[in-house]
């Protein structure tokens, strides 16, 4: 659950942190309510877990985590200088 800002903290166990899977999962955010608009919020908003410490799930992350998703299946080297270097270019649009 998100605060009235939209802000988060995330939480997460040893139980998971030690999981096999845990770095490769993304970070999503389902549904709630737009504060932009007050209008509920239907999509899904993603994330790559280890971006960085502050990773906020945001429509323009959003874009860029399909983009390099893309681009991973495609097995094309990407590393996090160039993710940071994406989203910059993406939220100057």
């Amino acid at each position: 659950m998100t605060n009235e800002n939209g802000e988060y903290t995330l939480k997460v166990t040893d139980k998971y942190l030690n999981h096999v899977y845990f770095n490769k999962a993304p970070l999503l955010s389902i549904g709630g309510i737009d504060i932009d608009t007050g209008k509920e919020f239907k999509g899904i908003l993603e994330a790559p877990k280890d971006l960085d410490k502050d990773a906020n799930l945001t429509p323009i992350r959003t874009l860029v985590t399909k983009i390099l998703s893309k681009k991973l299946k495609a097995k094309i080297n990407v590393n996090k200088d160039e993710i940071k270097k994406l989203i910059k270019e993406k939220k100057n649009l």
